[in-house]
């Protein structure tokens, strides 16, 4: 995931935003649990998060809603049976 340096283009409030999502991913690798889900697709979704952080804009909508979509794959919500 991407360092936490401040990227100077955000408002505070989406500073604030910015670094949750970060902190998250960070906390989600540093467990080593990926639930009832694999490595393999979270991988995916973390990348598609560094890449919304990183656009210009900054998408941080969308980098929220990925995770939203994160945490469906690894309580096992996201299972297609």
């Amino acid at each position: 995931m991407m360092g936490l340096e401040d990227p100077p283009d955000l408002s505070p409030s989406d500073l604030i935003r910015y670094h949750l999502i970060v902190e998250w991913w960070t906390e989600i690798e540093r467990s080593g649990d990926s639930g009832r889900t694999t490595w393999e697709v979270l991988d995916r979704l973390r990348d598609r998060v560094t890449a919304l952080l990183e656009s210009r804009p900054r998408r941080l909508d969308e980098a929220e809603q990925t995770i939203a979509d994160a945490l469906w794959q690894i309580t096992g919500f996201g299972e297609k049976d």
